[in-house]
């Protein structure tokens, strides 16, 4: 029996333009700028170039590659990225699993990890609210149970 051949994964433009963020930032940076100017708290210089460089990213009318493949001929539109830290999702998320590949592939020991998640009732009464030392508390202690060595 011969193995189903695998589908190649389609490559499509992600399209900024179209998210919540993206519009909620397009339709309401000024407004916000000019209330901060106003209040005279203005905002700092780089910040501004942040969110402008968001606004910018992955945009086609404001760059973009045209790329063709050799052998099929076939061809993609990529636009261009801000390549900044602070604000796009996109940039961070690029930026986060390249830090994570090299922490994997050059730092970090070939040995075993565990990875630990814990989570608390946010709706408990305030009369049953226990002081946020003796939750940290119970979930350090249920996390030493469960990961002796």
């Amino acid at each position: 029996m011969s193995a189903a051949p695998k589908s190649q994964p389609k490559y499509s433009r992600r399209r900024p333009e179209f998210t919540p963020c993206y519009k909620l930032v397009q339709n309401h940076l000024s407004t916000f700028l000019a209330d901060r100017d106003a209040e005279g708290r203005p905002v700092p210089d780089y910040v501004k170039k942040e969110f402008e460089a968001f606004l910018r990213c992955g945009i086609l009318a404001h760059g973009f590659l045209r790329l063709k493949c050799s052998c099929c001929h076939e061809e993609k539109i990529v636009g261009f990225s801000c390549k900044r830290r602070g604000f796009c999702p996109s940039c961070c998320a690029k930026r986060q699993a390249e830090a994570a590949t090299h922490l994997v592939q050059n730092v970090l020991p070939l040995v075993p990890y565990l990875s630990l998640a814990s989570s608390a009732d946010t709706n408990l009464s305030s009369a049953s609210r226990s002081p946020c030392a003796t939750g940290s508390n119970a979930i350090a202690n249920s996390t030493e149970k469960s990961t002796l060595w």
